[in-house]
């Protein structure tokens, strides 16, 4: 057996690297709730500081999304989007009109 490729061997360095990230972004859930209850006492009380703590905790909360997602879709316990629509199969006919649409859409969006 051949010794893994360069790019299969930064392929798995990089995901354990995001492994390594998910597991020290999971603490995140914490200062975002933190940062989102103190919006409140920091516009009503102190009469400051709310607009930061705002938007200190959208990007904590982008952040803790990207990294949830990609925790969820390796252990294959997210909603997929194709679950529902798995069940359902198009018609030979509705499926050349879609096909159409597409094409003629992006045909337009090139132009």
């Amino acid at each position: 057996m051949s010794p893994p490729s360069a790019s299969l061997r930064i392929a798995r360095r990089l995901n354990a690297l995001l492994d390594r990230i998910s597991v020290v972004g999971s603490a995140l859930v914490l200062p975002l709730a933190l940062l989102l209850f103190a919006q409140w006492p920091l516009r009503d009380v102190v009469g400051a500081g709310s607009r930061p703590a705002n938007d200190l905790a959208q990007w904590v909360f982008a952040l803790y999304v990207a990294l949830a997602l990609r925790q969820a879709t390796q252990q294959h316990s997210h909603l997929a989007a194709d679950t529902l629509a798995a069940r359902y199969e198009l018609s030979d006919e509705l499926s050349a009109r879609l096909a159409g649409i597409n094409a003629l859409t992006d045909a337009l969006v090139r132009d």
